[in-house]
């Protein structure tokens, strides 16, 4: 009631100059709290100031309903903002789940990679990394316990992981919202193996080039891939950028748009370097400590996957803002690769005519035959003793010092018979094959010398000035010996 009797009285009085400014003054009252009281034009009833009062409430009041106008006009212009937002929020999460996924089958394929190789189903795995085609080495096996049997979807781990498609049959099942298949796969598959396995960090032989016996004394000064103390001689590091030895690198997939973001040569590099480090405190710690053995080799697997987007709604014309969203991973892991399962040689040349007839099993037979005992060498500056007797300690001077490229069936290598070749130090690198009964790789071919095969033989005996080395045949043609 008394609200209602403000506003008649408020309303009914005439707004004349003198009514005008004593708003003015009452406005001022409520403003700034002045303690002069309004006066009332009629004398009696409510004050202005009770009046102004009611005035400022309506004037608020109908200045608030203006204000909403605007706000919702204000709330329309931003709408399509917050809607964008909120769905870049949903594709972000979404691309993240995308990413975690990957990543765990990424992680679960390479444990595969990395176990040991065994005859019992349960627990085969691994790759064979000793064989040199893609189909001995396994590489398949990783492939379908990631994403399942060819012409079947959704059997490996992958399962977790919507619609990858590898090749026409190879694909997952979960993600395709719109139930369609590209006929281009949309992920790629890479693994690579890198064997290192590293042996002296130094010469310490005083009786070899560059043999200095006290060059363990400064670990890790003097571990580095180019110190002038470095031996690198006896380092076996493969690749598949290394020609002949593309089987070390497998692809599945679209490589061609997805390529490998590893530097395979880089990598080596460190990790022989890690080696180093590792043998020459070993050595520094033990002088007479076998140092062959301690490989460093990994396994990487990258993983690419152009995951669609949740939407799909980020689309200017014909242009479609990051969709699909590039996803990518990658897995490093250690392994363990046995050194005799790669490219060991030793100069010691077995002519064609001897291996005609000759079958593992037969009885031993003389190899040096026909070539007026020479030796083979690798570089054709190491003329001398010292490199012969290098070469019958270090077959890896093989791969590392062949001055022709890659050592391999076709390659030509010269022969050499220096003086001393019969030698106590020759003697004593032979006694060392026929004690330890290694089973040694030798290359078989004909004139001086062309390699058109290989041979694991075990050396029995011999004697040199006679031009008698004689071995038992092990394996006639070995197709994994060096790059055929």
């Amino acid at each position: 009631m008394i609200f209602q009797k403000n506003i008649i009285l408020f309303t009914s009085m005439p707004l004349t100059r003198k009514s005008s400014a004593l708003i003015r003054n009452c406005n001022n009252y409520m403003l700034h709290a002045d303690p002069t009281p309004c006066p009332s034009p009629m004398g009696e009833g409510l004050g202005w100031g009770e009046r102004s009062v009611i005035m400022v409430k309506l004037k608020n009041y109908l200045i608030s309903k203006t204000q909403t106008g605007q706000g919702l006009v204000e709330f329309a212009l931003v709408l399509p903002i917050l809607l964008l937002m909120l769905i870049g929020l949903f594709e972000m999460g979404y691309a993240i789940r995308g990413q975690m996924i990957l990543r765990n089958i990424n992680r679960e394929a390479t444990r595969l990679a990395v176990r040991p190789v065994s005859e019992d189903e349960k627990f085969a795995g691994g790759l064979d990394l000793e064989q040199t085609t893609i189909a001995e080495i396994g590489y398949q096996k990783v492939i379908t316990h990631a994403f399942g049997k060819p012409g079947t979807m959704g059997e490996g781990v992958s399962d977790q992981l919507d619609s990858i498609v590898i090749n026409d049959e190879l694909r997952t099942k979960k993600l395709d919202l719109y139930g369609l298949y590209d006929e281009d796969p949309n992920a790629t598959v890479i693994i690579s193996h890198i064997a290192v396995d590293t042996g002296k960090v130094c010469q310490d032989d005083p009786n070899l080039p560059g043999g200095n016996p006290t060059c363990y004394d400064n670990c890790p000064g003097d571990v580095t891939q180019t110190h002038p103390n470095v031996y690198t001689k006896d380092d076996l590091i493969l690749h598949a950028d290394l020609t002949g030895y593309e089987h070390l690198q497998f692809k599945i997939g679209n490589p061609d748009i997805h390529v490998s973001r590893i530097d395979l040569a880089s990598l080596a590099q460190e990790m022989a370097i890690q080696n180093d480090y590792q043998n020459c405190l070993k050595r520094k710690s033990n002088p007479n400590i076998e140092l062959r053995g301690l490989s460093n080799g990994v396994v990487v697997i990258e993983m690419f996957y152009d995951q669609s987007q949740l939407l799909g709604l980020f689309r200017v014309g014909d242009f479609t803002f990051l969709d699909p969203v590039p996803l990518y991973t990658k897995t490093i892991m250690r392994i363990d690769t046995k050194p005799e399962g790669l490219c060991e040689v030793y100069p010691i040349p077995v002519s064609n005519g001897t291996m005609n007839g000759w079958n593992p099993g037969d009885s031993s037979k003389n190899i040096w035959t026909g070539l007026n005992k020479r030796w083979l060498r690798w570089n054709s500056s190491g003329g001398n003793l010292a490199y012969l007797v290098e070469m019958l300690n270090e077959p890896r001077l093989a791969t590392n010092d062949y001055s022709g490229g890659t050592l391999g069936v076709g390659s030509t290598v010269s022969t050499f018979a220096p003086s001393g070749w019969n030698g106590q130090d020759v003697k004593d690198a032979l006694n060392e094959l026929i004690f330890t009964r290694k089973h040694i790789r030798v290359p078989v071919g004909a004139g001086s010398f062309n390699i058109n095969s290989f041979a694991i033989v075990e050396i029995v005996s011999y004697d040199l000035n006679n031009g008698i080395i004689t071995a038992k045949l092990i394996t006639k043609v070995d197709s994994r010996a060096c790059p055929n």
